[in-house]
């Protein structure tokens, strides 16, 4: 992603497996008719990316394992294109002997180059509910490379007393990095909320959607790119600190979803 300025993401995680040759062809023919402005062009397991795109070479590289052993099999594949805006798709599936610590998932990203179109608040809402229409999504996100960078990395000291940052490694299944501009909890989430869910469900903009809810952080009902620190933090302690990673200590949150 060269020349880069910003990006917006939207990334969701799945119960079920989106490996197979069925679910590939399913999604790429789904995201053509659904976003048919959007041009894919080329495609690869690895950037720079130089193999242009098919719908059958896609499904290919979709299910092609990248482990280089039998005993393990996972796969990537990325999409790129450029009209109307520089954009990717990244899956990531994992199959057996994978640690059971992963998700499959998808995630679209829109870049922010210089000149330009910036991706608007409610197309970013709708590839996010494109995603949530797959195979059993447990949780999502919607964010920006800004809002990231302030939520997704913690400060730490090295040995020789210098301050430094590090990325948040977190999984889903173990629980939350922080609360972004939107959230999705599914079953296996609310269910771990317990009584909580009924008072995190009934809050200010917050959308039930493919057996789950969607939380935006913005100001009552309003779709722009500002969240709302302070609802934001009203949306922590309904949830409770223990389903989310404690930045000053670098520990785990203690809580996560439950799976049945």
């Amino acid at each position: 992603m060269a020349d880069t300025e910003s990006w917006t993401e939207a990334t969701v995680y799945y119960e079920d497996k989106i490996g197979s040759r069925e679910t590939a062809a399913e999604f790429l023919r789904a995201f053509g008719e659904r976003f048919p402005n959007y041009h894919i062009d080329k495609m690869g397991h690895w950037e720079p990316l130089t193999q242009p795109y098919t719908l059958a070479s896609a499904t290919d590289l979709w299910t092609t394992s990248s482990a280089h052993s039998d005993d393990v099999s996972y796969g990537h594949l990325i999409l790129h294109g450029e009209s109307p805006l520089p954009f990717y798709v990244f899956v990531n599936w994992y199959g057996h002997g994978s640690a059971q610590i992963y998700s499959d998932n998808i995630s679209m990203h829109a870049l922010r180059r210089k000149g330009t179109e910036i991706l608007s608040p409610e197309r970013a809402v709708d590839m996010f509910k494109f995603l949530l229409s797959w195979d059993a999504p447990y949780y999502g996100t919607v964010t920006t490379s800004e809002e990231l960078e302030a939520k997704g990395w913690r400060s730490v000291t090295l040995e020789d007393g210098r301050r430094s940052k590090e990325s948040i490694a977190l999984s889903p299944k173990e629980g939350l990095i922080d609360l972004f501009w939107a959230n999705y909890f599914g079953e296996p989430f609310l269910q771990a909320f317990g009584k909580k869910r009924a008072e995190l469900s009934s809050s200010e903009n917050c959308q039930a959607v493919a057996n789950g809810v969607i939380v935006h952080l913005t100001r009552a009902h309003a779709l722009a790119w500002q969240s709302d620190v302070r609802f934001c933090e009203k949306l922590r302690e309904v949830i409770g600190k223990d389903f989310f990673f404690d930045k000053t200590k670098g520990l785990k949150p203690r809580k996560g979803p439950i799976f049945e």
